[in-house]
């Protein structure tokens, strides 16, 4: 084999392994019905033997917010969320320049209405 086929053959096996680790980091959707099922924790907590506790990552995240990235039709199934583009020394209050209010710098998609703060860095990492 010639030198260049086993650099293409080296740069699918890249592009191959980055498709399967952006697929590996996306949240395990729900696998089961949620009728009558809205409080999460309840079997998730870590107490019943045979279910998955919540990590611990998850400590600090009510149930109301589980389905923003366990639902298999929520936006971190079906898209990637964008990266911020800029250091976030100082930055650490989003809304305070992605509120819509400021030319040029992209308001938060309707999706996102009602969410804290707190919760931007769930879905959206610095680049790099």
């Amino acid at each position: 084999m010639k030198r260049s086929g086993v650099a293409a053959g080296l740069i699918l096996v890249a592009v191959a392994v980055s498709a399967f680790a952006q697929q590996a980091a996306k949240p395990k959707p729900v696998s089961h019905d949620l009728a009558g099922r809205a409080q999460c924790l309840m079997c998730h907590g870590g107490t019943m033997e045979g279910i998955p506790a919540a990590p611990a990552s998850h400590a600090d995240r009510p149930n109301t917010v589980c389905l923003w990235c366990h639902a298999k039709d929520a936006a971190m199934q079906t898209k990637d969320p964008k990266v911020i583009p800029h250091d976030l020394a100082g930055r650490d209050q989003c809304l305070m320049c992605h509120s819509g209010a400021m030319e040029g710098i992209p308001a938060v998609t309707p999706d996102h209405e009602g969410r804290d703060v707190k919760f931007c860095g769930m879905c959206h990492k610095p680049a790099g």
